[in-house]
């Protein structure tokens, strides 16, 4: 018996392999999403690349940590029932399949070009060979947070079941360097491509606020750091702008103040509440914005405008 993630906790019939929507498939898409991920960790940046082995590294996590994010918010919506799961069921499951497989081609293809790299980075004096110089960038807080972000997104994405399914193909184990910073920045777009393709197969508006939600606790995260600071997260947003354009958006700025409201005017009966306000009743989920601004609005007549957001209250009533 063999032990395998499931992506979504609904039941399987081991012989039904059409993927009618994402319940159906859960299995197959599990193994499949499992072997991309594994194959996504085992990159390595080439010893030939430049000094900017940090901006690599976090173009492989943040690709990670968006293919682990979407898992988690199909788990969310899967068990939330109602409308979310009703989105799961009609999610065209072989489309996102099609995906996971075209990025699974991508990354074989280039670990068999890393072969032959390999080989001749071996055939090198021994004298040249030195530690990997990617290895220091490794345990720097920004590569550490990402990762932190990522674990906590696999442990809520993933529900473990038993099925005797055969176990997702993986050409090797070993690590392996991608043959030039050409070729890993197509390997990088193509594979980010393929990522928002699979956020758009459910395209419904609370798959949306999911991912917004997650993107957001994920960018809170980096603002909470101590290390926290403009020249690593002007490089986070460089980064992202590229290939998680909506995250980049959140990406915190430490020269940015949180909260700022600035030569606000009510006239007439007109009223502006600005901050956010929890009403005592209220058991949902908030999300404290990490910046905002509201510069020289002017609210007039009998206008009601809120500057913040407002849960389960109408500060106005």
């Amino acid at each position: 018996m063999l032990r395998h993630e499931s992506l979504l906790r609904i039941p399987v019939q081991q012989n039904n392999m059409e993927l009618a929507g994402l319940v159906v498939g859960s299995v197959t898409l599990t193994a499949l999403f499992d072997s991309v991920i594994t194959n996504v960790e085992r990159i390595r940046i080439g010893r030939d690349f430049d000094q900017s082995h940090e901006s690599y590294i976090l173009q492989v996590e943040v690709l990670k940590l968006r293919l682990h994010r979407w898992r988690d918010a199909v788990r969310t919506l899967t068990e939330a029932g109602g409308p979310g799961l009703t989105a799961v069921r009609q999610a065209n499951g072989e489309l996102a399949k099609r995906h996971l497989e075209l990025i699974q081609q991508l990354l074989d293809k280039e670990e068999t070009l890393a072969d032959s790299y390999h080989k001749s980075r071996n055939s090198l004096p021994t004298e040249t060979a030195q530690e990997d110089p990617a290895q220091s960038h490794e345990d720097r807080w920004l590569v550490r947070t990402i990762r932190f972000v990522i674990r906590r997104h696999r442990r809520n994405g993933v529900i473990t079941i038993r099925q005797d399914f055969g176990t997702p193909r993986l050409r090797t184990r070993a690590s392996w360097a991608i043959s030039g910073e050409g070729r890993f920045r197509d390997l990088v777009s193509q594979i980010s491509t393929h990522v928002t393709d699979l956020e758009h197969i459910i395209s419904t508006d609370e798959m949306a606020e999911e991912l917004r939600k997650m993107r957001s606790e994920d960018a809170r995260e980096l603002a909470m750091q101590p290390e926290s600071n403009k020249t690593d997260l002007d490089l986070l947003k460089k980064i992202t702008l590229a290939i998680d354009q909506k995250f980049a958006e959140l990406v915190p700025d430490p020269d940015r103040p949180a909260r700022e409201w600035v030569g606000n005017i009510a006239e007439d009966q007109a009223r502006i509440m600005q901050g956010d306000v929890v009403s005592n009743e209220y058991r949902g989920t908030t999300f404290v914005s990490l910046s905002g601004s509201w510069r020289e609005n002017v609210a007039r007549g009998d206008s009601k405008i809120t500057q913040g957001t407002v849960y389960g209250y109408n500060p106005f009533a």
